[in-house]
């Protein structure tokens, strides 16, 4: 019986493997149809999980894919090795959220609604909520509230908005990841650390923490640089505002952020406003781009809520055009004599981690080992001798499974085939920069 499929997409877990193999074979089926509709786990020992994987050939598929280092691996045979090479990881399905708590949530939305609905249409469209974002008097739990609709405006609502109506429905029918993201964003709005003056902010890149944007490859960029690089960009006007200066010589005016926006956009070292300023400046230029583009006209934050392109993010951080290798079709050897040549060269390096849903179709295997799907790292070096990558989440905060310093501040080693198995781009400038931080800095 093949196994392998159900098992690498976490449809089976180990204490079923188990039980399975010890199921007479004309049962086998029946059983397992039953483990893929029903999370059944009980004790089993590790020799009994050694011998389910020999049993059901698991331990001489992974030694086939260890050796299997100068031929190009499969999106399935990187979600086999992932879940073989880690059989001690047997997360247990999210649990199912009972009950709703977004009364608070919609109670506060609804109390505000007749102020932010500048055009009196019944509806909060996303440039309400964005000027909503930007008002100084909106505080606390109003704050929480307008962050809340800005991130889940579609969910809510519609594309078009949000209606007093879809607020009533939220009191009773609201998903409690957005009670869940009200409430912590409200306690931040009581413990932020006070302003200082723009220019006497760290702007440290390694203490980046990306916020509610998609902005993860350009703070990813941003993170191979260094303080003096980032400061460069910026200039006090000395009236309430900030000129960024992207690395593509274009210029932006940004007026200083309020709580809500300290609140939704990314932070810097004890909630530094560097990054927010920036992120907003590179909403205005994404904008300009996409005009230029043919493409349709958006608000500035909306060009930042939905990520960027690699080619972007280089150029408007780095001046640099940017050199993307893809992981499809190239052999463990290839990328990682690729990724030696990249760390070699210098220059901030960033990576992609691989899709984990369906995609033209195909079904392809949850990563489920820490690394989220579909979100770009900064690579902080490649150790040769130990075959690691380091890497770090612009979150500041999420890291793979394995990880070893028992500190979750988004930094970690992983050895390399995990990383091949995890990542599917890897992206550098396309010239010398020398700006490259390594893991040993």
């Amino acid at each position: 019986m093949r196994i392998d499929k159900p098992f690498a997409r976490y449809q089976l877990n180990n204490s079923e493997l188990v039980r399975l193999a010890a199921t007479p074979r004309e049962r086998q089926k029946a059983t397992l149809d039953r483990f893929l509709k029903e999370d059944e786990r009980q004790p089993y020992t590790p020799d009994q999980l050694k011998q389910a994987f020999q049993h059901f050939g698991l331990d001489a598929r992974l030694q086939q894919l260890e050796g299997k280092q100068d031929q190009s691996w499969s999106p399935w045979e990187c979600g086999l090795y992932r879940r073989l090479s880690l059989p001690d990881h047997d997360p247990s399905p999210s649990p199912k959220l009972q009950g709703n708590e977004c009364a608070e949530l919609a109670q506060t939305a609804l109390g505000l609604f007749e102020r932010l609905d500048q055009d009196h249409n019944g509806r909060l469209c996303a440039t309400e909520l964005d000027e909503a974002l930007h008002q100084a008097d909106v505080q606390g739990a109003d704050a929480a509230a307008v962050i809340v609709m800005r991130c889940f405006q579609k969910e809510i609502g519609n594309r078009q908005g949000i209606t007093r109506k879809d607020l009533e429905k939220l009191k009773t029918d609201g998903p409690n990841r957005m009670a869940n993201t009200f409430r912590v964003r409200k306690n931040q709005a009581g413990s932020l650390s006070p302003r200082k003056p723009i220019m006497e902010e760290s702007f440290d890149p390694k203490e980046i923490r990306q916020g509610s944007n998609g902005t993860c490859v350009s703070l990813s960029t941003l993170i191979g640089t260094d303080a003096d690089h980032v400061r460069s960009m910026f200039q006090d006007n000395g009236d309430g505002s900030v000129t960024v200066r992207l690395k593509d010589g274009s210029e932006h005016r940004v007026e200083d952020v309020s709580l809500a926006e300290r609140l939704y956009h990314a932070r810097g070292k004890d909630d530094e406003r560097w990054p927010a300023l920036l992120e907003l400046a590179l909403g205005e230029r994404l904008g300009d781009l996409a005009g230029l583009r043919g493409l349709p006209d958006r608000t500035p934050r909306s060009y930042v809520a939905t990520g960027q392109m690699f080619s972007d993010a280089y150029s408007l951080m780095l001046g640099q055009k940017r050199h993307k290798v893809n992981f499809d079709h190239q052999s463990p050897n290839q990328i990682r004599e690729k990724l030696s040549q990249a760390v070699r060269r210098g220059g901030p390096l960033v990576t992609a981690s691989r899709w984990e849903t369906g995609l033209f179709g195909r079904s392809l295997t949850p990563l489920k080992n820490g690394v989220v799907g579909m979100h770009a790292y900064a690579i902080l070096g490649y150790d040769e001798k130990r075959d690691t990558v380091t890497l770090r989440n612009p979150w500041h905060k999420g890291e793979w499974v394995g990880a070893q310093d028992g500190q979750d501040d988004g930094t970690f080693d992983m050895p390399f085939l995990q990383f091949y198995a995890s990542y599917g781009t890897l992206v550098s400038p396309a010239g010398p920069t020398g700006l490259l931080r390594t893991a040993a800095d």
